[in-house]
């Protein structure tokens, strides 16, 4: 009797949910992910013949790519197909990305994929420079101790992050970042407005670390033996500060970068006004604008987590790193000392009247940080909502913030006298008399002393409205500001299709509703009732986000902002589907926008289509939802369900992937792939299988599954996306002379077709393949460059290399020392010693290492030397404050400041890559007392 008065309480208190789900099974369900462009729509039909879902107009996404991009979709890792889509589809030349990401190196295809597709819209990098940045990345995580890239594969899905070693509060710690932060901010190789390109022959990420000119810090010496990223402290940090101060009071990572750029770039901005880190570098001058972009190259470097942040509005920029959040970092010109984690000093130290600030990401996209930077009681938080002439809002609408401040005119003037003095140059001689002379020396006298600053009004921030029309600013107090709400053909700030103009003398918290007479699709519907019993019920569970393209107001790239939003979503039947197609009055269930929810709907057995409808101007719209239709009725029931796909037209895999084949059922059911019986396993109403790819033939497989009277089947596409690996496993090292055995082992996904092998270009015969080998007669002494070149049937190739060599104990070779000497030749306690050495070869073999040997009457220590002035041979640059001194190549290492009076002895011993050694001769050093 208890019972029974729990169940009757029950049914009152909850008649539509019992009702709806007690004694029902499911008779079909989908799962899928979408993206439905701007004005579209997608639906789902159930089919009441069938009593099936149904796919509705979905068009696979992929549809306009060539065939190999469409492979090396297989091969990325699933979280970033759909972004890489959508970038495939706007570059000019999609094979040479997609062929990039079928040949490289597993471990690199989540970075570079990410770059890919995170990069301005139509504008991603060569590939020859993402390979570059990822062969950097990897080899920089090699040689620091303080970082750790951390390389995952759950689940199929692959994904990176890094690991730190920090010091908090005298503790050592580990410590990770979201793997968003590692591709975004170290990953990422676009930095702010500059183009990613070669420059000097050189991605930045590769000379910044690897090079130096003479007389400057290397950065990777600078960072060889730092042991910790961050030591958690705020501190501002001195002027022209000595590398023994900063190794005594913060030996980490952010403060060694912090140095390096005070150092490398000590005097005040004049000439070019370079954007390229390598530029900035090799010029060695800058105001903060250069300083922030070689800091962020340089953190990335060093593989720090760091952003550029502008304060636009008061001619000020900087940059933030990353660990445990974002915190602020800058250099002060001409060497004049920084500040770590002080977010308080533009506006409380500075007295500076901030307006908005923002970072700056890889794709020319912005995000605001002004809360980081003032107090609360300091900003307002100042809305816009912009609706059409019927009060629905507008998205896509962009909202500059306009603020007068100082504007920097040193670029405008260089520029100026660089094109008076090419007029000059090219004026017939004829023409160069005394007159045009005295009048060309006005005119420069007179552009010389226009101001190098000056106040004007200029954007201090922007974003783009949401699907609710909303768009919202955080402001400082203490300025005043011009809002320009723009819509329609935004090419330019100022050639908008419709404007709209705000004042606002002192901001405060306020929503402001902006109107412009356009109109949004706006759909002719009635909502019906819906009834609290059917014969079957439909229920629908969905989550969606929504981005748009936009553009950078100052490089005109587009960037992806995502934004909130939400689709359209109802259920008719057939008559009022076709209603709806045709833009007619329609009458609809459930009618609902939001962007997720869980909606369940008793209906009658008979056509149904659930509608997703995107509604917006400029928002893109990606919907994950699951559908299921539940019944009363028993039937046999079995569906595949996944692996379900809207980038294909049916699935696609690579060969040697695990696939999740998944579906519905209401008791043991037969699987069958190609035929052959395979054992499922049951969680009912579910159904699961892992099927293991590996050794597969590319081509199309059938899944088959029976239940009783029910059946279901599914086309599965294996393709071969995998490059082949080879490794050369032998010889190692020096070797003698003679016939030489060299082997490795080869595999790949599908099968080894051919092994080509070459020894200093000179093809051998290769017997086997998985496991190989070859001989040569290498009877000369020297280095054998050894190539080994692996094909698989899709006519992918894998190489390995190895270098060879072949020493003569007869020959007494070595390295030639030709000059050891120390700068400045009579230091001080203050003074930044450094150990020169001219080294050569006059064998067969390149110099391997040269160490310096130093003896200060206690122990003797030793130090790996850098090479100095390579990376490349560089000439110096006219803007250079050293240009009249040598920059020619040489080996060195920076002892920093020595004790006042040290007595040290040293020499150095050179190696050759055969081991062969030679030594110099005994130097002295002795610091003033």
């Amino acid at each position: 009797m208890k019972a029974l008065l729990i169940v009757i309480a029950c049914l009152l208190m909850f008649p539509y949910g019992i009702s709806g789900n007690f004694g029902k099974e499911i008779l079909s369900e989908i799962s899928l992910e979408i993206e439905i462009p701007p004005g579209d729509y997608f639906y789902v039909h159930f089919n009441s013949s069938t009593l099936r879902l149904e796919k509705g107009n979905l068009s696979p996404l992929s549809k306009d790519l060539p065939i190999d991009a469409k492979v090396a979709l297989t091969r990325v890792p699933r979280w970033l197909r759909l972004d890489l889509i959508r970038q495939l589809k706007e570059v000019e030349n999609p094979n040479d990305y997609a062929n990039l990401l079928m040949k490289v190196n597993e471990k690199y295809l989540d970075e570079i994929a990410f770059c890919i597709a995170h990069s301005p819209l139509g504008k991603v990098p060569s590939p020859e420079i993402l390979l570059d940045n990822v062969k950097t990345l990897y080899l920089s995580d090699d040689l620091l101790s303080y970082a750790n890239i951390l390389d995952y594969k759950v689940n199929g899905e692959r994904f990176s992050t890094i690991s730190y070693k920090v010091l908090k509060n005298g503790k050592n710690l580990t410590v990770k970042i979201p793997p968003l932060i590692y591709y975004w901010f170290v990953v990422h190789p676009k930095i702010t407005s500059g183009d990613v390109k070669r420059v000097y022959g050189k991605l930045w990420r590769d000379y910044l670390l690897f090079h130096n000119d003479i007389g400057y810090p290397l950065l990777i010496e600078k960072l060889s033996g730092i042991e910790y990223l961050w030591d958690y402290e705020a501190y501002y940090e001195p002027p022209h500060r000595t590398w023994k101060w900063c190794i005594e009071n913060h030996p980490t990572a952010i403060e060694a970068v912090s140095y390096w750029v005070g150092k490398s770039v000590p005097e005040n901005a004049y000439g070019s006004r370079p954007i390229q880190p390598n530029v900035i570098y090799h010029e060695h001058n800058g105001w903060c604008g250069e300083l922030r972009i070689i800091a962020v190259a340089g953190l990335r470097s060093a593989l720090v987590p760091a952003v550029g942040i502008s304060a636009v509005g008061e001619d000020h920029v900087w940059r933030e790193f990353y660990i445990d959040g974002w915190h602020e970092n800058d250099n002060w010109w001409a060497d004049g000392g920084g500040a770590v984690d002080k977010p308080d000093t533009y506006a409380y130290r500075w007295g500076r009247n901030l307006s908005a600030l923002f970072a700056w990401k890889g794709d020319d996209s912005i995000y605001e940080v002004t809360s980081r930077y003032l107090h609360e009681k300091d900003m307002k938080k100042v809305t816009f909502v912009v609706l059409d002439q019927n009060m629905e809002p507008v998205d896509g609408a962009r909202v500059m913030v306009i603020v007068k401040g100082p504007f920097d005119t040193t670029w405008y003037k260089n520029k100026l006298l660089e094109l008076l003095q090419k007029v000059w140059e090219e004026l017939p001689p004829l023409l160069k008399g005394r007159l045009m002379e005295s009048i060309y020396k006005w005119i420069i006298c007179m552009c010389n002393k226009l101001p190098n600053s000056t106040e004007w009004f200029k954007p201090c921030i922007w974003n783009y409205t949401d699907m609710r029309g909303e768009c919202s600013f955080t402001l400082g107090v203490n300025r005043s500001y011009l809002f320009v709400i723009q819509r329609g053909i935004l090419e330019n700030p100022l050639l908008a299709k419709q404007n709209r103009f705000y004042y606002m003398e002192k901001p405060r918290k306020k929503t402001i509703p902006i109107i412009f007479f356009t109109h949004r699709q706006k759909l002719k519907k009635t909502d019906l009732k819906v009834e609290r019993e059917g014969e079957i019920q439909i229920s629908i569970k969905f989550n969606s986000q929504g981005y748009q393209f936009q553009k950078n107001i100052f490089t005109g790239n587009l960037g992806r902002y995502m934004v909130y939003a939400f689709p359209s979503f109802f259920i008719v039947d057939k008559e009022n589907f076709e209603k709806f197609r045709k833009g007619k009055s329609f009458k609809c269930h459930l009618y609902t926008e939001r962007s997720e929810g869980e909606l369940t709907f008793p209906a009658e057995i008979r056509d149904w289509y659930i509608v997703f409808k995107n509604r917006a101007f400029s928002t893109f719209l990606r919907i994950n939802f699951t559908i299921r239709v539940l019944s009363d009725e028993k039937m046999d029931v079995v569906q595949i369900v996944k692996p379900s796909t809207a980038i294909w037209n049916i699935p696609w895999a690579n060969v040697g992937d695990e696939i999740e084949l998944k579906g519905i059922c209401n008791g043991e059911i037969d699987l069958f792939i190609d035929g052959k019986r395979c054992q499922p396993k049951y969680s009912f109403p579910y159904w699961t299988y892992r099927w293991n790819t590996s050794g597969m033939a590319p081509g199309m497989h059938v899944i088959e599954v029976v239940k009783g009277n029910a059946r279901d089947k599914m086309l599965i596409n294996l393709v071969d996306a995998t490059p082949p690996a080879v490794v050369i496993e032998g010889p190692k090292g020096i070797v003698d002379a003679g016939m030489i055995k060299i082997w490795g082992k080869a595999e790949d996904n599908v099968g080894i077709k051919e092994i080509e092998a070459y020894i200093d270009g000179k093809a051998l015969k290769v017997n086997g393949k998985e496991k190989w080998e070859f001989r040569a007669n290498l009877t000369k002494p020297g280095m054998y460059k050894v190539r080994v070149k692996v094909k698989d049937f899709a006519g992918r190739e894998g190489c390995d290399q190895l270098e060879i060599i072949v020493n003569e104990s007869d020959h007494e070779w070595g390295p030639v020392i030709s000059d050891v000497y120390h700068y400045p030749s009579s230091p001080s306690n203050e003074s930044n010693v450094i150990v020169y050495a001219n080294v050569s070869c006059n064998s067969p073999f390149g110099i391997d290492r040269v160490i310096l040997y130093i003896d200060d009457g206690r122990c003797i220590t030793s130090k790996v030397m850098y090479r100095y002035g390579d990376n490349p041979v560089q000439n110096r640059s006219e803007e250079d404050p050293l240009k009249n001194t040598s920059n020619s190549p040489r080996y060195g290492v920076e002892l920093g400041q020595l004790p006042s009076g040290s007595k040290i002895t040293y020499w150095v011993v050179a190696y050759d890559k055969a081991n062969n050694s030679a030594s110099s001769e005994k130097k002295f050093l002795e610091v003033a007392a």
